[in-house]
Formats: C-alpha cells, sequence, structure tokens
C-alpha cells in the first residue's frame, strides 16, 4: 500500500520508500503482467498533513488509477513512534473531509475502470451465493475484481472458473451473464 502521495508524509510515517519509487514499481508490474490491477491503503490527516500533501496523494492517485482503495483516517496509537514524535495536530473535522475526498475519487476511478470492462468475457471464480440476491453467484476475475451473475448455489459453480460476459457495473461490483460451462 502507498498510504500517501507525499514523500514528506511517508518519511513522517517512517516508510522507507518513495513516492517516485513506489512509481517505478508499479510501473515494473504493468509492463510484466498483463491486466495488472492494484489496491492499495491510505491514510489521511497523518500528524501536520497539508492540503498540499493530500493534494499530491490526490494527483498519485489520478496517475496510479488503483482498482480499489481502503482510505482510512489517522488516528494516535500509544506508544507508535508517530504518537511519540508528532502532535495529532489534524482536526478530526479536516480528516472526515479528506477521507471523503479520496473515496469520492476513489469510486469514480473504480467506475471508469469497471466501465472498461463491459462487453469483455471474464474469467471468474465463483465464491457463492451473493448476499444481495440469492438468484445471484459472486466471484472474482483474474483482477480480483468483484463479479456477480445469474445462478443457484445448488448449480455447484463454486470453486470453478466459468467465463462470463460482462453487461454492466458499478463503482463496486462487474455485472454479467455467463456464457460457458464452468471447469
Amino acid at each position: 500500500p502507498v498510504q500517501s502521495g507525499s514523500d514528506a508524509v511517508l518519511r513522517r510515517m517512517l516508510r522507507t520508500y518513495t513516492v517516485d519509487h513506489y512509481r517505478r514499481v508499479v510501473a515494473a508490474c504493468r509492463e510484466r503482467v498483463k491486466g495488472f490491477a492494484l489496491a492499495t491503503d491510505l491514510i489521511v490527516g497523518f500528524c501536520g498533513e497539508t492540503d498540499a500533501e493530500l493534494e499530491e496523494t490526490v494527483r498519485l492517485m489520478e496517475e496510479i488509477r488503483f482498482q480499489g482503495a481502503f482510505v482510512f483516517r489517522y488516528s494516535e496509537r500509544k506508544g507508535t513512534s508517530a504518537a511519540q514524535d508528532y502532535r495529532d495536530d489534524v482536526p478530526e473535522e479536516v480528516k472526515r473531509e479528506r477521507n471523503q475526498i479520496l473515496l469520492k475519487l476513489q469510486r469514480r476511478i473504480s467506475g471508469e475502470i469497471h466501465r472498461e470492462r463491459l462487453g469483455s468475457v471474464e474469467e471468474v471464480l465463483v465464491e457463492g451465493t451473493s448476499k444481495l440476491d440469492p438468484g445471484r453467484l459472486t466471484g472474482r476475475n483474474r483482477g480480483n475484481q468483484i463479479v456477480v451473475f445469474p445462478g443457484i448455489s445448488r448449480e455447484g459453480l463454486s470453486g470453478k472458473l466459468v467465463p462470463v460476459k460482462i453487461t454492466d457495473s458499478t463503482p463496486l461490483v462487474l455485472v454479467g451473464e455467463r456464457v460457458g460451462p464452468g471447469r
């Protein structure tokens, strides 16, 4: 996980990498692995984080185009280096606002990435029945994206790979129709 798009914040977090190093690693992975998909964790409101440092994270998210991101608000943990070395000086309201900025951006990016899959046939590893609709099965494609499609558990497809044509999407899931048997 990149955790921040700001080298200054990463240094305060005692991370041993820079944003440029992270970019190079992602580029190498994308060069070597067709369809490479990447998710990350991000922390907003770390001690001393400025608006400009948050903007660096926004720019990195736009550049890298993470498939997904878990965004967390910093909270002090006793006994950590951060708690000993820095004051938790970003107001909670600012942390909440920044959290929402990154979540909204990620929803947009995820939606765009998912729309790019429309019309494609994805190999889906079936995990089981959808929690939201017992008439659908759910699984994940090779990019770890969630895919739902019509089916029921008694078909015995859990644990099998099934070809699914993607017909719709949301920022969170791909929706499709099975186009072949499972294997």
